[in-house]
């Protein structure tokens, strides 16, 4: 089920326990789709987390759209009940913002230059917390990851090679990062 035939689902006429039903349905897991099954469940948690915003902002959308039309015909009864059915969703929306804005307060700060054991290393961190890097030890590389409480995952690339990183910050406010990125990997700052 795509986003637009979820929120299509929403609008046709009264909203259904089964609509709401296939709506989940698409922002749920789905353990064998090809993009999830090489991401770890935090980074399944994220991906998820950003498609249910995504979808509520498109149900609330085509709400909107079909309480207009409601409007124009002059259906009080069915404006009522599609405006209750988009402050469901917008406070939906509300929560998951919120649930998001939680986790980037839980998020540690890896954002800065590195002294680590293959070199300077500088990580730029985001507020969606995605990572992405640079170093120059051994002719240098890039790497880009996601940042999950004190922890960070993703992965690195060199002209000849690539892998998987994970670093572990040992604070929230750290100096100190020890991790693996086909070897043991350290950094102070």
């Amino acid at each position: 089920m795509s986003l637009n035939s979820a929120a299509y689902g929403a609008v046709g006429g009264s909203f259904s326990d089964t609509a709401l039903v296939n709506i989940r349905a698409v922002v749920e897991p789905r353990v064998r789709h090809p993009f999830f099954a090489s991401k770890t469940k935090k980074e399944c948690r994220v991906a998820f987390a950003a498609k249910k915003q995504k979808l509520l902002r498109c149900v609330i959308s085509s709400l909107k759209q079909a309480q207009r039309k409601a409007a124009k015909r002059g259906s009080l009864d069915k404006i009522i009940r599609i405006q209750t059915q988009i402050t469901k969703f917008e406070t939906e929306l509300s929560e998951a913002i919120k649930d998001e804005e939680r986790q980037a307060e839980r998020r540690g700060n890896f954002g800065g230059t590195w002294m680590t054991n293959f070199g300077e290393t500088t990580l730029a961190q985001f507020d969606d917390g995605t990572l992405s890097g640079t170093w120059t030890y051994g002719g240098g590389g890039t790497l880009s990851g996601q940042v999950f409480g004190l922890n960070a995952s993703g992965t690195w690339r060199t002209s000849e090679s690539s892998g998987k990183f994970s670093i572990v910050l040992y604070q929230k406010d750290g100096k100190v990062f020890d991790g693996y990125c086909g070897e043991a990997w350290t950094g102070t700052r």
